[in-house]
């Protein structure tokens, strides 16, 4: 709720020379305060002429507007783009509301930047490529697996008390966001690199959207996520203490988003330096998903996971990040996201044909 005295402070400061302020809103309205999501209508008595204004904010909703981003992002685009179209109503400003209702400007935005503190360790990934010339793993990466599930175990466990269709948003997501596979589709198209014919980055699409509706009955599934788990946003220290990076995409989703993010690494990785999927990172792709399973009991993981595979799969495929990849390593990457989508089952021996 907006306070009305916090709105009339804010109108205040907005324009020094009002003389009076005054909200314009139904009989029935609650006087003490205004909700979310409702437009608001202030007069203000400048040096003698009356200019009107409206607040407006965005309503949480299922169309798009799940996440405090998604709104925020609306408003933020709606200052910039209303006053560069001719005969649009002019924004005169654009801010946030606090905890407390207060009314904050941030009109003189250009991008926005995010503080973190700095965490000393080794990312995983280098744990990961320094035991490309072993036939196994070692007794560290062994316990650092552990960890791995035991932290996902600990934050997937968690099953929220929201609106359970933020599921269905997540997988709308994953099919058509940006970010994820039809962004990354589309960039295999203006890489300006030709690594793959459109027809076969078509397939790989439709074949993703049947998986959208596949994937509709697992809404139960909702779970806290990190949401970009692969190893370059894994830092471990010198006790084995890990702390992760760069969440994405919301605080909620699919489980097996996080587990495909971080084992498509054992496959690549071990493309990318031996040629072929093989130990030692077959044995710690084998050893994570059976202490996940068998840590959480999900043993739906490996009915779901084949297009978060996909989508992980045209990352580390992709010539924008990876240019030098040897073409038969990428089309064997490329190869495993589209059939990967065919098999109602993913197992490690699936995943010895599919990349073989």
């Amino acid at each position: 709720m907006i306070p009305r005295d916090y709105i009339e402070a804010y109108f205040k400061e907005l324009i020094p020379n009002a003389r009076e302020i005054k909200i314009v809103g139904r009989e029935d309205r609650d006087v003490k305060g205004y909700g979310y999501g409702e437009p608001i209508t202030v007069m203000v008595d400048v040096d003698g002429e009356v200019k009107k204004y409206v607040i407006s904010t965005v309503k949480e909703d299922r169309f798009g507007h799940e996440y405090i981003s998604d709104r925020a992002g609306e408003i933020l685009w709606s200052y910039k783009a209303f006053n560069n179209l001719p005969n649009h109503v002019r924004a005169v400003d654009v801010g946030y509301i606090s905890s407390e209702g207060r009314l904050n400007s941030v009109k003189d935005f250009d991008e926005f930047f995010i503080v973190t503190e700095y965490v000393e360790g080794r990312l995983y990934k280098d744990f990961l490529f320094e035991i490309s010339g072993f036939d196994r793993p070692r007794k560290v990466d062994e316990e650092v697996v552990d960890k791995l599930v035991e932290y996902l175990y600990m934050i997937h466990r968690n099953k929220p008390n929201v609106d359970p269709w933020l599921y269905i948003r997540r997988i709308r997501d994953l099919i058509g966001d940006g970010e994820c596979i039809m962004g990354l589709i589309d960039s295999y198209l203006w890489s300006g690199k030709e690594v793959i014919d459109k027809e076969f980055l078509e397939e790989v699409e439709v074949k993703s959207v049947r998986w959208r509706w596949k994937l509709r009955s697992y809404m139960d599934r909702l779970s806290i996520v990190h949401g970009d788990f692969h190893p370059w946003n894994i830092i471990i220290d010198g006790d084995l203490n890990i702390t992760v990076l760069d969440r994405s995409r919301g605080d909620y989703g699919e489980p097996a988003d996080d587990v495909a993010a971080l084992t498509i690494n054992y496959i690549f990785i071990s493309l990318l330096t031996r040629g072929r999927f093989e130990d030692p990172y077959r044995w710690l792709y084998k050893r994570f998903i059976k202490r996940y399973i068998d840590l959480t009991g999900d043993h739906n993981l490996l009915n779901v996971i084949q297009p978060f595979y996909t989508w992980r799969a045209l990352v580390v495929a992709n010539p924008i990040w990876y240019p030098d990849i040897d073409p038969e390593i990428r089309m064997k990457i490329l190869r495993f996201a589209s059939e990967i989508l065919d098999h109602n089952v993913v197992s490690i021996d699936l995943i010895d044909e599919l990349v073989s």
